[in-house]
């Protein structure tokens, strides 16, 4: 679920169209079939928590490092208005702008935490959206729409960057009560009261390809400091991240991504992977579906949805699912074969994408059900940009 904007929001990331999915493209370089592979299923693993951030209702693109989702809070709302405004579609690109790459946030983020040996031994990088749209391709799930996902290597990492139509979306009449009740049934951490949108990095392993993906968290059941342990268990920080902590709340410029501000959270740990929540609402006479919903929650490792239904804005308490508790297991067992389906696929992709090389701007561009890797005319699509690129230099050729 994406945050709305709030009435701070600049012109500056007024909703702009991205490229039409055909857009600058030339040749198509390959053709993908998807896998016919009907057995077998594939967990995914070895998940780590790397870095998170949330964007600040600034005028100027400004995240907040590392910072902690909204916190689920037990006095539910009974009734709520309608959604109104503008809404996000994409946010980093939005916020980020045309002349800037929407990975920026992400890549300054794992900087600013001082995680970037987390680079090493990538396969991909993408945003956990970017793996849906290819699990429906793969799986010729229903709700398949043309997609586009930019594509860069550096040094044998693969590097997706999700475009879309328009960044974001204006509520054009009803179109529900999900943003206000999320606003309503959470609260944000001190010092987060600004933020619209809380973003999170984990590395894991997809069938042994070694993946790290950036997602939304709607919500946590508590705060960063609620549990004495780290999420990434590394004793010999502490006094580092004590050090790190006197100066947050400081502001700086992001080293290497001009144009992006860091503020500093007053705690420089993350929320621990087993307290993030997706929230989602229903009308009481509509079903939640479990085969869109479920991969979306195994593919970024989400332990929790909550599902707040309502009859015209006066909701029940939420229900609440344990993603891998008993009832939800059979959607388990299909995302498990699917993921089948999505590491063969990736593997076609992956190493058409290498066989280009660095240096080359690639799209991979799905219309109807045909999926085609092309390369792009110089100079066009969303190039991830030299400072990226810049962070993979210790990889071995």
């Amino acid at each position: 679920m994406s945050r709305p904007y709030r009435s701070r929001y600049t012109a500056r990331a007024a909703p702009t169209p991205t490229q039409d999915v055909t857009k600058d493209l030339q040749q198509a370089v390959k053709r993908f079939t998807p896998s016919t592979t009907t057995t077998g299923a594939i967990k995914i693993s070895d998940v780590e928590a790397v870095a998170s951030y949330s964007w600040l209702d600034e005028p100027s693109p400004t995240i907040l490092v590392p910072d902690c989702p909204a916190v689920w809070i037990d006095d539910e709302p009974e009734r709520v208005p309608a959604d109104t405004g503008r809404m996000f579609v994409d946010q980093n690109s939005a916020r980020m702008g045309a002349s800037h790459s929407p990975l920026a946030p992400m890549f300054a983020a794992i900087q600013d935490l001082g995680k970037t040996e987390k680079l090493r031994g990538l396969d991909l990088v993408t945003d956990r959206n970017s793996l849906r749209k290819l699990l429906r391709w793969a799986t010729r799930a229903g709700g398949l729409k043309d997609f586009r996902i930019d594509i860069e290597v550096a040094r044998g990492t693969v590097l997706f960057t999700r475009t879309e139509e328009e960044d974001s979306e204006v509520f054009d009449g009803f179109r529900g009560f999900g943003q206000e009740y999320l606003k309503h049934a959470t609260a944000p951490m001190p010092g987060s009261e600004m933020a619209t949108g809380h973003h999170r990095i984990i590395t894991m392993s997809l069938g042994g390809i070694q993946v790290m993906v950036r997602f939304t968290v709607d919500a946590c059941t508590m705060g960063p400091d609620a549990e004495d342990e780290e999420e990434d268990g590394d004793e010999d920080e502490d006094e580092e991240d004590t050090l790190t902590a006197a100066f947050s709340s400081l502001t700086t410029n992001a080293r290497q991504f001009p144009g992006l501000t860091i503020q500093h959270s007053a705690s420089r740990t993350i929320v621990p992977q087993s307290t993030l929540i997706e929230l989602k609402t229903r009308a009481s006479h509509k079903a939640l579906d479990w085969e869109e919903t479920y991969p979306q929650l195994y593919l970024s490792q989400t332990p929790y949805l909550y599902l707040a239904k309502h009859d015209r804005g006066a909701f029940r308490p939420a229900e609440k699912y344990d993603v891998a508790g008993r009832d939800l297991r059979p959607y388990a067992e299909q995302a498990e074969v699917g993921m089948v389906q999505l590491r063969d696929a990736l593997l076609q992709i992956l190493g058409s994408a290498r066989e280009e090389g660095e240096g080359v701007g690639l799209s991979l561009v799905c219309q109807g059900e045909d999926l085609a890797l092309y390369r792009r005319k110089e100079g066009t699509g969303r190039a991830v940009g030299k400072d990226i690129l810049a962070m993979f230099q210790f990889r071995k050729k």
